[in-house]
């Protein structure tokens, strides 16, 4: 704000300001920032100016146009053009690496005097500015993982950013946003995502069943930690009397949505089933239930509050997962969860002609268990009649002609060399597995498609490519 306050400075640019503008425009409802009253078109001047002027940036790295590159990454996710999201967000994780920021020092205020003050205060400025920067990418890198079902590019790189200040910061009176320490707990919040996926990844195939059991229960546990060990101004309680702000409500509705991936993958419909007795099922099926509806909960406070116009995809995402496991129970639990799935239903529908419009994916895979559940709820249940009505203008028209009439798209076969590209070096899974063995290729191309088939790790993914 300083720079743009000046007309310049080391801390904004045009590529920046462009992508400001960007990602900004994806929240109005302006008729004059779309092309020809196409609403997908939406803001479509700015990130072609970006476009432009990123030939010139491209080869000069610093922190505004890392920074440009990860919001417009983040623009083009959240409006379903995923390969060009990902692509400028690698692009980012390179020019940062390539500055040195995922090796930051905390500033040194030990050595600050009357004489070098201004020296001192610029060198910590940037220090700061290089370690936001370094968090801000390992939150997006981390987060398009889940999203779009892709391993982790950053947050696997060795880093040495402190997370806090050496000094604690100052109580946050003034500032009830408390960005700084909502943002903390955010990060670590997706540092325990990273381990999560790592389970819905090739490698999980060396692990045995108490291992992949171990790693569950210690995922599990340092989400009830993450959740108890919350300062009293993040904590929420969607029946309480105060509501915060919508950016202090989505770590809430995403820690419930990793709870239910995390425990999903261990269900009978998982990938991971044959790892889990029935104990162990029926308690990871209490606990995605629980999550499920915690998130009906929140998301209801966050749409009277704010609507879901303007709703991030983090918590789209959200109530994605918690819909996969209500459709599941109801058809053991008859009429238990209907009026919960009425309402996700809307809320799915607001989100798809808001700033969301990425998402004819996860409706097409929807539409397809609501269409199963309907003609279950025609062959006999009485009082619930109300769900086969539910809406169904807000599916895009073409979703069958991009995902076909199935509900999850089959992806190709693995091939040896993949593994190679994505999980070198290879011979760590050649100690525990022989993996030119017949037997070895069938049980990954087996374990592949029961992570493809999942409808919840890698949601977002282009129909052609594969986690």
């Amino acid at each position: 704000m300083d720079s743009l306050a000046n007309g310049g400075g080391p801390w904004v640019n045009k590529l920046l300001l462009n992508a400001i503008y960007f990602s900004g425009a994806i929240y109005s409802d302006r008729p004059c920032l779309r092309t020809d009253g196409d609403p997908s078109s939406v803001g479509a001047r700015y990130y072609t100016r970006f476009r432009h002027l990123l030939v010139d940036e491209i080869d000069k790295p610093s922190i505004p146009t890392a920074v440009a590159l990860l919001l417009a990454s983040a623009t083009l996710v959240s409006q379903g053009r995923s390969s060009a999201g990902w692509n400028l967000s690698g692009t980012a994780y390179r020019m940062i690496i390539d500055m040195g920021c995922h090796l930051a020092l905390s500033p040194d205020y030990q050595s600050k005097s009357a004489q070098d003050y201004g020296q001192t205060l610029r060198r910590d400025l940037e220090q700061e500015m290089r370690k936001r920067l370094y968090w801000s990418a390992f939150i997006t890198d981390a987060t398009q993982s889940l999203y779009l079902g892709r391993p982790t590019m950053l947050a696997s790189v060795e880093a040495r950013v402190p997370l806090s200040p050496a000094v604690p910061p100052p109580p946050y009176v003034s500032q009830p946003a408390h960005a700084e320490s909502t943002f903390t707990y955010l990060v670590r919040l997706f540092q325990i995502s990273v381990r999560i996926t790592e389970l819905y990844g090739i490698q999980a195939m060396r692990f045995t069943s108490e291992e992949l059991q171990d790693r569950r229960d210690a995922a599990s546990k340092e989400l009830d930690h993450w959740s108890m060990t919350l300062p009293e101004h993040l904590r929420f309680d969607p029946e309480g009397p105060i509501v915060p702000p919508p950016h202090q409500i989505t770590p809430h509705t995403t820690c419930h949505a990793l709870r239910i991936l995390l425990h999903r993958a261990f269900l009978e419909e998982g990938h991971l089933r044959r790892h889990c007795d029935e104990a162990g099922r029926r308690h990871s099926e209490e606990a995605c239930i629980a999550s499920a509806l915690a998130i009906g909960k929140l998301v209801r406070v966050y749409r009277k509050a704010f609507t879901l116009r303007r709703a991030p995809f983090l918590l789209s995402y959200a109530i994605y997962s918690a819909v996969i496991v209500i459709l599941r129970q109801e058809r053991h639990d008859r009429g238990q969860f209907t009026e919960l799935i009425s309402f996700f239903w809307t809320c799915l529908s607001e989100l798809q002609h808001g700033c969301n419009s990425g998402l004819a994916k996860p409706l097409s895979v929807l539409r397809d268990m609501v269409h199963e559940f309907q003609l279950s709820v025609q062959r006999g249940v009485q009082g619930i009649d109300h769900l086969t009505r539910l809406d169904e203008t807000f599916f895009p028209p073409d979703v069958s002609q991009h995902f076909g009439d199935s509900a999850v798209e089959q992806n190709p076969p693995v091939d040896a060399s993949w593994l190679q590209d994505q999980f070198s070096p290879m011979e760590s899974l050649e100690q525990t597995l022989d993996a030119s063995s017949p037997g070895f290729l069938a049980s990954l191309n087996q374990l592949n498609n029961d992570i493809t088939q999942d409808t919840l790790y890698g949601l977002f993914a282009p129909p052609h490519a594969f986690p």
